[in-house]
């Protein structure tokens, strides 16, 4: 995907400071990922929670 998208920019731009706006605007972080990301830690902190009342430590 990502080799795709900078033969695309060079393809698409001769000029530098364009091929790097296309990227910068088609890359980065899926909202998605970040928010499953932040769901499973918190789901991690609240288990350890239950496990530290139930072990008793």
């Amino acid at each position: 995907m990502t080799q795709r998208t900078v033969a695309k920019a060079k393809e698409t731009y001769n000029n530098m400071g364009d091929r790097l706006n296309y990227l910068e605007k088609t890359g980065g972080t899926s909202f998605l990922s970040m928010i499953l990301v932040l769901l499973f830690l918190v789901g991690i902190f609240i288990l350890s929670l239950f496990l530290e009342s139930y072990v008793g430590y």
